[in-house]
Order: C-alpha cells, then structure tokens, then sequence
C-alpha cells in the first residue's frame, strides 16, 4: 500500500511478492586508455534487484546468420534514486540482466511520488548463447 493518499500507480494486486525476478542493475563507465581514447565498460550497479516483469511483444528475425528473437518488456521496481529517470540518462547509462539476457532500457518512468520506476526495455537473446 502507498503512503501517500493518492491511488497506487501499480497494477493492482502487484505486491512485494510480485516482484519475482532478481535482476542485475548494470551501469556504464567511461575511461580513457593511455593514449587517451575512450574506452566504455559495464559494471554492475546491483547484484539483486527484485522486478516484476511483463512481456509485451516477442519477435524472430534473421540477422547476420543467425536467428535473433527481441522481446518488449516492462519492468516495475521500488524507486532508487540512481535509476530515476529524472536524474540519469538511463538509455545510455544503464541496462538489466536476466536469466543470461541483457534488456537495453528504452524509457523509464517515476510512479507515483517515488513509489516505484517502470522500465521499457528491448531485449535480445541469439540462438545458442550460453
């Protein structure tokens, strides 16, 4: 339940426990290199993040030789001030993991007065990844 007396942006019944899928926060990093190139990384922001998740629309396509399938998600979770969408660029500087795939953030949402963040994500798994 909300503490504040506005209805709760989440679905209804979408409890504590509704948040089944532990999930790995990643965030970008910039360095440079010696010669002062840029160089970008992933690390990881969060071990455990607990979501719920919803799968919106899946699709097939064959690209370079292989079958890639992308899957449309929406992503709920508690709020965290660093994955507000107000205050960080969350397309360029943070992604999801789960279950061996990684779920680029699309947009992200504040719920409420900081009930919770719903993410859109695109995520991407080729035929034979490990």
């Amino acid at each position: 339940m909300s503490r504040y007396p506005h209805p709760s942006p989440l679905p209804a019944g979408l409890a504590a426990g509704a948040k089944d899928r532990p999930v790995i926060l990643e965030q970008l990093v910039e360095t440079q290199d010696e010669s002062g190139f840029p160089i970008q990384s992933w690390t990881v922001l969060a071990s455990l993040e607990w979501m719920h998740r919803a799968d919106i629309r899946g699709v097939e396509r064959f690209v370079s030789q292989q079958e890639v399938a992308t899957v449309d998600s929406v992503w709920l979770m508690g709020y965290r001030a660093d994955m507000d969408p107000e205050l960080v660029e969350l397309a360029k500087r943070r992604r999801l993991r789960y279950q061996d795939r990684t779920y680029d953030i699309v947009t992200g949402q504040v719920l409420g007065l900081r009930d919770g963040i719903q993410l859109l994500t695109l995520g991407e798994l080729r035929e034979g990844a490990a």
